[in-house]
């Protein structure tokens, strides 16, 4: 599956495009608490579902250097960055890239953009 991660505002070299393993990892949850009450019972608020409940980790079997210097790029110098996969087009925070074997990449969603 391919993926593309990209400044959100002009840079010729704010952007990469990705092969990643296809069993990438997507949680998904809604907005719910659950409080117990004195009698015993529980009380659930469920504040229902926003896509920015939704974190992305991608593995990326082989990425090369020139690819590694954009994702450097894109973590130390954007706080918002745009992230298009077969689910959509996300607003959102890479929060980690691990460099080992292979490259993670953890993605938070703010907002899916339509």
């Amino acid at each position: 599956m391919m993926i593309s991660l990209t400044a959100r505002v002009y840079d010729p070299d704010g952007w990469v495009v990705l092969d990643v393993a296809p069993a990438e990892t997507r949680t998904k949850q809604r907005r719910v608490t659950k409080t117990g009450t004195l009698d015993g019972g529980q009380y659930i608020d469920d504040l229902g579902f926003s896509p920015s409940d939704v974190d992305f980790v991608f593995k990326i079997n082989t990425i090369t250097e020139a690819q590694a210097a954009v994702l450097d790029r894109l973590v130390s110098m954007y706080s918002l960055v745009n992230c298009s996969t077969r689910d959509g087009f996300f607003s959102g925070v890479i929060q980690k890239v691990a460099f080992a074997d292979k490259a993670v990449i953890t993605f938070m969603v703010k907002d899916k953009i339509e």
